[in-house]
Formats: C-alpha cells, sequence, structure tokens
C-alpha cells in the first residue's frame, strides 16, 4: 500500500499483536494513506476477535459465528463509535469534510478499542462527547480470546446480564434465572469470577487515578484518567498532556 518493506514487517507485527508501536514518531498519521489506513483497520478488527472462531471456520462450523454474541456486540459497537464520532467531528468541524471526519474516527475508534493505539488524528483535541467515547472504549477493550486488551467485551455481556437477573429476582424472588453467553450456560464460579474481575478493575482504576493525581498535580483530570486507562489496558496514548499530539512531540524533542 505504499509502505517500505521494513515499514510494513514493523507494522503487520504492531498490529497482529494490537500492540501499536510503529517505525515513525506520526505513526499511522505519517504516511497519509487512506489505503494504508483501510487495510490497518481491517487487521486490527480480525486481530481483536476471538481467534477460536477462526478454528472453527477451518472445521465449517458456521453455526459457531452464528451464536457468538460478542464478536457481533463488538463490531456494532465499533459502528456506532464511529458513527457517533464521525457526526460528532462533523458537527464541530474539527477534522475537515464528513467524509475525512469519519475517516480519522473509525481509524481512532477501532484502534482505541483493540487498544493497538495507533492514531491519525489528534483526538485529545476532539468536543467532550468524543472524548467520552473513546474513554469507554479503552474499558471495554477486544473480544476473549484476542491479542487485544481492556476488561474483555465477553465480561462486560455477562456482567450486563448478571445485572438483569439481579434486578429480576429483586423484583420477582421466585423467578429463577439461568445465564447463558454464546448459547451456552453460565456457571455460577465463571459469573462470580468476572463480577470480580470488573469491580477489582473498577477500583484499581479509582485508585490508580488519585495516585497520579498526587504525583502529577498539574495533570488535569482527563489526563489523569486516560493516563491511568491507558497504561492498565495497554492501550499507549491517552487524553491531554498524555495524548497523541503531546507524547508526538515530546518524543521529537528528546
Amino acid at each position: 500500500c505504499g509502505m517500505s518493506w521494513f515499514d510494513a514487517v514493523c507494522h503487520a507485527f504492531a498490529t497482529v499483536s494490537t500492540g501499536g508501536f510503529s517505525t515513525h514518531n506520526e505513526s499511522i498519521a505519517f504516511f497519509q494513506s487512506p489505503g494504508i489506513e483501510l487495510w490497518t483497520i481491517f487487521i486490527m478488527v480480525v486481530c481483536s476477535i476471538n481467534f477460536i472462531l477462526y478454528a472453527w471456520i477451518l472445521k465449517r462450523r458456521w453455526d459457531r459465528w452464528r451464536d457468538d454474541e460478542e464478536s457481533k456486540v463488538f463490531l456494532i459497537i465499533l459502528l456506532l463509535g464511529t458513527l457517533v464520532i464521525g457526526i460528532d467531528l462533523t458537527v464541530f468541524d474539527l477534522e475537515g469534510s464528513a467524509l475525512h471526519s469519519f475517516r480519522v474516527a473509525a481509524f481512532q475508534v477501532v484502534s482505541i478499542m483493540t487498544t493497538t493505539g495507533f492514531i491519525t488524528a489528534d483526538f485529545s483535541t476532539w468536543p467532550p462527547l468524543s472524548d467520552v467515547l473513546l474513554l469507554l472504549l479503552m474499558i471495554i477493550g477486544g473480544c476473549a480470546g484476542s491479542t487485544s486488551g481492556g476488561v474483555k467485551l465477553s465480561r462486560w455481556i455477562l456482567f450486563i446480564k448478571s445485572i438483569k437477573a439481579q434486578i429480576n429476582t429483586e423484583f420477582r424472588p421466585s423467578l429463577i434465572t439461568h445465564l447463558r453467553l454464546n448459547g451456552r450456560p453460565v456457571s455460577d464460579a465463571l459469573r462470580i469470577g468476572t463480577l470480580f474481575f470488573v469491580g477489582l478493575s473498577s477500583v484499581t482504576i479509582m485508585l490508580a487515578t488519585l495516585v497520579v493525581s498526587l504525583l502529577e498535580p498539574r495533570m488535569d483530570i482527563d489526563s489523569s484518567v486516560s493516563a491511568v486507562l491507558a497504561t492498565l489496558f495497554n492501550i499507549g496514548p491517552g487524553l491531554g498532556s498524555v495524548g497523541p499530539r503531546s507524547s508526538v512531540l515530546d518524543c521529537a524533542k528528546q
């Protein structure tokens, strides 16, 4: 797509592993190539879906794809995130034309949710709605069984189902509910482990944000929270003083 062989090999490793390291300070923005961005988006999405599903393809078990909730929700969130942020950028006219706004929105939504961390725009200067959505995508992460980080989408799906079941039980104590994920029943041990993981992650984020705020009093709240999320979930760039543009400038100065 226009990269040198060296750049292509390095970015292939960084994309498949959703690691995000680039051979240029400006990351993917260095190339200014829609073709490279589209191809990178495709690989990031493919490598953030459960790898076991690809094994089922080899066995022609298409029913596994049909029953997999996580991959469907993953793709829906990517599409909705791109749509909302693209409209937000178009309304505020921060990235030029509507087409370019949706282009950078699509890339950054996929890059952040898959925890890859490549950049094509300084999203730390985007409107508050876009920033909040990106923070949420950082926490959600990719699918279980993939190279992406984050809490993992399957845990959030099970977490929401557990909350819904608990609320139903409060109003109807005699109701017996059985949680199912991807068409299969969920054991109590898995449900409790998921609730523990989500709860522990939330507490860790809050405590780590307090520590960062204490050690770096000049950082604003956006920078503190996003710094914690970016490091805890292996994303890379955050917002504010730890945003993509700030990181690039610091690297250039050094």
